[in-house]
């Protein structure tokens, strides 16, 4: 299935329902959800504001469906079962690399860089290392495990501090 059109056409939508129905013939196999949960990362790295749509795709992307098909030599039971997706591959192509430098005027950087800006506030970040478990950076166990981590941080702070104030 080929998905074109002109800027804002919505081929993107397309393709998704596409997939959406994919994903709906394969209840039971994960992969086809696996390609509908790519499309929020892909589009935060290859989506930007522009003129004429607030979520333009600034590239192009080949997804292929692999199915496998019941073999010849197959019991006639097995030969007449419908062929089910075996694989996938996404390939992109065309980006936009002079957006990362600069966008005209009146349109926008890819979604990913605003997204890295607007991360979450510390205390956030670590109610969510608390929530998820991870290692506390002051405990004995991340010592051992990081020797040099007090370093590591001092000379961030410094790296941070020294390129501010230039």
């Amino acid at each position: 299935i080929v998905v074109s059109g002109e800027s804002g056409a919505g081929k993107t939508e397309c393709a998704k329902s596409v997939l959406k129905f994919i994903a709906q013939l394969e209840e039971e196999a994960p992969l086809p959800a696996l390609l509908l949960a790519t499309s929020p990362l892909l589009e935060a790295f290859g989506n930007a504001s522009t003129g004429r749509n607030h979520n333009s795709s600034r590239f192009g992307k080949l997804i292929e469906v692999h199915y496998s098909s019941a073999s010849a030599s197959a019991s006639s039971a097995a030969a007449t079962a419908p062929s089910r997706i075996c694989g996938a591959r996404i390939v992109d192509f065309l980006l936009e690399r002079t957006r990362v430098t600069g966008a005209a005027a009146g349109e926008g950087n890819f979604h990913i860089l605003y997204l890295l800006l607007h991360a979450p506030p510390a205390e956030l970040c670590e109610r969510a290392r608390a929530a998820l478990l991870l290692p506390d950076a002051a405990s004995p166990a991340t010592a051992r495990r990081f020797p040099d981590l007090d370093a590591r941080r001092a000379a961030t702070a410094a790296a941070t501090a020294a390129a501010a104030a230039a």
